[in-house]
């Protein structure tokens, strides 16, 4: 027990350890920045940050914040110690839903996995969030277990289950789908024949009250700091309906579902989160895809040769868990946030890490008896983890090094725009980059637009219109009419996709001669 301890310890400073190391403090995005101002002065309506405000998420920043004095390192240092320590509680996880061999994989594997690295050294709430939503699932667990003598300790971890998820919420209120990993653990309390039914009521209502308390504790505070429920809420609504219509990236029946799909499974799970292959991305990530197949065919031949037995495809209880942790998050993934963003499906890298490292041991357990003697199940097993684990280690570093020393292409921007674009007679359109311009060089005019229309209005608005007048890639890409050939190339900035998914090339462009005659 002593000797798993110290390994855990171990795996844990190491894993902060590297966060640490390769801290990206930069602006890379809106949300970003409006962390940043938050730490300086928490105000909703400026959103400093965005609804929902991330109480909880603002409030541990401040312990960085008054440490270092610099808030994007402050966020920067907040993600890795969050991004590390969360193999702690995965392993303590892990080792109880299985073996301690497919454990040790799994939480190595999310040490060291692109997506949790990359998350736990940029200035964003979703380490600290995934951090919670690991012990939240723990707990959970805990509070399942069908052991007589363990009820006790189940009830305590059910109570603490609803305080861990009312601060989850305070941190990403988008991880709400995990709620439902509750309900699931609340009804098998409830029907738990070793408790008494009052008790086990009993034990759900605290549970249940202990989260609401906590959420009302940080929803309450938010209130206060915008004047009231009522401005709260309409802000609240404002901020949903654009996520959900306009511009949060949501699904919509006019997009491709099997389109969506393929890119969501493949590019983001697999190639961001896990480091597999992807269009025009191979090299190390062949390791990586070669081991997750085999954890697939693994956990298939378990499935497979159990139904044909007519055995028992899993316990239950184990299987309810696992189902209620991914399902409802997977489907909420998909279908109500920006699957451009691979960092919304952080919470789904745990479980799926466990299961293809569970897979891969039943591999090399099932393998023929004549390559079992030769090499031996537990050998085989051990050289497939180290091919899985250089693999994925080979695809992290080169991101994790870029993001340390080279800045982001909208940094680079917005530094760019500040030296060499003139602050006078010039106006500068674009879309989220306006958040990172505006924060390192307020003196230049920069509109946020999505429609020609808009734009047009704008500048006509002038009695003599500005002399210089300039555009981002993203702007004349995603504006409804076609404006390319009304603009020339200024300058580019290009970064990983994999870093900075939506914004890996920035293009500053200028207006061409005739363009506002153009206009009229």
């Amino acid at each position: 027990m002593k000797r798993r301890r110290v390994e855990l310890a171990a795996l844990a400073l190491f894993a902060v350890a590297i966060r640490l190391l390769y801290m990206s403090p930069y602006p890379a995005g809106w949300d970003d920045i409006d962390f940043a101002l938050a730490l300086d002065r928490f105000d909703l309506s400026a959103m400093q940050p965005h609804f929902p405000g991330y109480p909880v998420y603002i409030l541990a920043a401040h312990l960085f914040y008054y440490a270092v004095g610099e808030p994007f390192t402050a966020l920067s240092m907040l993600s890795a110690v969050a991004g590390g320590l969360t193999v702690v509680p995965l392993w303590l996880l892990f080792r109880q839903l299985g073996s301690i061999s497919a454990a040790r994989l799994a939480s190595i594997l999310y040490a060291l996995a692109p997506l949790p690295v990359v998350t736990g050294i940029q200035p964003t709430s979703d380490a600290l969030g995934t951090l919670l939503a690991g012990i939240f699932a723990l707990l959970i667990w805990r509070s399942m277990q069908p052991e007589p003598e363990a009820v006790r300790n189940r009830t305590v971890s059910f109570i603490l289950a609803g305080v861990v998820l009312g601060l989850l919420l305070g941190v990403r209120v988008s991880y709400v789908p995990l709620s439902v990993l509750w309900a699931g653990a609340a009804a098998v309390v409830i029907c738990d024949r070793e408790i008494p039914r009052r008790q086990a009521l009993r034990n759900v209502l605290l549970s249940a009250a202990a989260a609401a308390l906590v959420c009302a504790a940080w929803a309450g505070a938010l209130a206060v700091s915008e004047g009231g429920v009522a401005p709260l809420m309409k802000l609240a609504f404002a901020f949903t309906e654009g996520h959900f219509t306009d511009w949060g990236g949501t699904y919509s029946a006019d997009t491709s579902f099997t389109g969506r799909a393929r890119y969501f499974l493949l590019r983001q799970i697999g190639g961001a989160g896990l480091g597999t292959l992807w269009a025009g991305y191979a090299g190390w990530r062949w390791l990586s895809t070669i081991a997750a197949a085999i954890g697939v065919i693994g956990l298939l031949s378990v499935v497979v040769t159990r139904v044909v037995r007519k055995q028992s495809v899993s316990n239950s209880r184990r299987t309810l868990f696992l189902l209620l942790w991914i399902l409802p998050y997977l489907l909420w993934a998909f279908f109500a946030q920006n699957v451009d963003k691979p960092r919304h499906i952080l919470p789904l890298i745990p479980p799926l890490l466990w299961l293809l490292a569970t897979g891969l041991e039943h591999f090399c357990t099932f393998l023929p008896r004549s390559v079992s003697r030769r090499i031996g199940s537990k050998a085989l097993f051990v050289c497939f983890s180290l091919l899985w684990l250089v693999g994925t280690a080979a695809v992290t570093y080169p991101l994790a090094r870029e993001a340390h020393n080279k800045k982001p292409p909208v940094l680079e921007l917005a530094e760019y725009v500040k030296e060499s674009v003139p602050k006078d007679d010039s106006i500068m359109f674009t879309w989220e980059e306006q958040r990172v311009i505006s924060y390192i060089s307020p003196e230049h005019q920069v509109r946020r637009l999505r429609h020609w229309s808009d734009m047009r209005m704008e500048l006509l608005q002038y009695p003599v219109p500005p002399r210089h007048i300039f555009a981002t890639n993203a702007f004349i890409q995603g504006i409804d009419r076609s404006a390319g050939s009304w603009f020339n190339e200024v300058i580019a900035f290009e970064g990983s996709p994999w870093l900075y998914p939506t914004y890996h090339r920035v293009v500053l462009y200028e207006q061409k001669p005739g363009f506002i005659e153009g206009l009229r």
